[in-house]
This record gives C-alpha cells, sequence and structure tokens, in this order.
C-alpha cells in the first residue's frame, strides 16, 4: 500500500511540475501588448508645443505685413474719394494687386512651415515611440486615435500617460 501511495504522489507531483512549467512558459510566450491615445500624446508633446508657439509668431510676424499693406491700401483710398488723381488710381490698383500676390505667398509659406513642423514633429515622435517600445519588451504598441483604428482595450494596457512623460522626457535629454 505505501509503495502504491507513493507512486501516486510521484504521478500527482510530476503532473502539477508540468502544469505549473506550462503556465510558466504560456505566460513567458504571451505577447505584451499595449495602446496609446496618439492624439492625446501628439498634443501633449512638448516639441509640438515649441514648434506651434514658433509658428504662430512667424504668423503673427506675416500677417503684420500684410496687415500694414492694408493700411496702405486703405489710406491711398481715402484721398482718392476726396480727389480723382489717376496717378494716385494706378499706385492703389498696383498695391492691391501686391497685397493679394503677398497674401497668397504667405498663405502658401505658411502651408509649408506647417507641413515642416508637422513632419518634424511626427519623426521624433515615431523614434520615441519606438525607443520605448523596445524599452518596455512590446511586442505590439498600438495607436488609438478614435477613428476606429482601435475599437476597444481594457484600460490596464493604455500606455498613454507613461509615453507623454517618456517622450517629454527624452526630448528633454533626460
Amino acid at each position: 500500500m505505501k509503495f502504491s501511495n507513493n507512486h501516486l504522489m510521484i504521478v500527482l507531483i510530476t503532473l502539477v511540475s508540468i502544469t505549473m512549467v506550462g503556465t510558466i512558459l504560456s505566460y513567458l510566450n504571451t505577447p505584451k501588448i499595449g495602446y496609446v491615445q496618439i492624439n492625446e500624446v501628439y498634443n501633449e508633446f512638448r516639441l509640438k508645443k515649441e514648434l506651434e508657439g514658433k509658428l504662430s509668431t512667424v504668423q503673427i510676424a506675416r500677417k503684420g505685413i500684410l496687415d500694414s499693406l492694408g493700411m496702405k491700401i486703405e489710406m491711398l483710398s481715402r484721398e482718392l474719394t476726396t480727389k480723382k488723381d489717376v496717378s494716385k488710381r494706378s499706385k492703389l490698383d498696383n498695391l492691391k494687386h501686391e497685397y493679394l500676390l503677398k497674401e497668397q505667398k504667405l498663405a502658401e509659406d505658411n502651408e509649408l512651415l506647417t507641413g515642416q513642423y508637422q513632419e518634424q514633429i511626427w519623426n521624433q515622435l515615431n523614434q520615441y515611440t519606438k525607443e520605448y517600445s523596445n524599452k518596455h519588451d512590446y511586442d505590439l504598441l498600438l495607436g488609438a486615435n478614435g477613428s476606429g483604428t482601435l475599437l476597444g482595450a481594457k484600460e490596464t494596457i493604455d500606455a498613454t500617460e507613461d509615453l507623454i512623460k517618456f517622450v517629454n522626457n527624452r526630448y528633454e535629454g533626460k
């Protein structure tokens, strides 16, 4: 009887051990998956905020150029209402034409600068996100942006806040 109990005990211990090893191996082979609210990360990225400030400064300066030209046009228009001067009419027409050309050129320049800044922001953000993913051993890090790319996930795998801290620290050289 004692021999049978020992055999039974050994078989049970072996089965429990195999089950535990299987569970551990299964856990170790489970991919690490997370997601981030990419719009939130983008909006909280310090580089984006800095470049947004620079863009605003440039746009205000460019608007000042147009406003100044607009004031010249307004003053010349007032002069022409009081007296009919052909040379001033020609000058006014030239100023209006210059204004329209400058307005178009500055709008194109603003659009180009905006595109360059956005490309710079996304390139840096993508690099930092890749570093973050590698550092934290993610097998899959998804971006959720509210457009249906990620329809649902548990908040426990939301790495948004952690990624925001990481990218801003990396940007600041920490």
